[in-house]
């Protein structure tokens, strides 16, 4: 842990604090730059986009589910002849 310490220790850092079940814990994040950033991002984007997509099309098959159930109970399928 040390050496890790000593590594990075001209890394940019950022620090928070998190309460689990009353118990304080302090994580220090270091920003070594082994990532490709740019593609970090793009792998954020596009998880973002499908979350988002997925969502959409959820309340786009509730709403179905709905519009679907009322005209089963108000008869709007009922043939007209």
């Amino acid at each position: 842990m040390n050496q890790l310490r000593e590594e990075f220790a001209s890394a940019p850092t950022t620090q928070r604090e998190y309460m689990i079940e009353g118990k304080k814990y302090i994580v220090t994040r270091h920003f070594a730059g082994d990532k490709d950033l740019d593609t970090v991002i793009r792998e954020i984007a596009v998880n973002r986009a499908y979350k988002d997509n997925l969502m959409f099309n959820q309340g786009i098959a509730k709403f179905i589910a709905v519009w679907y159930n009322a005209c089963n109970e108000f008869g709007c399928f009922d043939s007209k002849e």
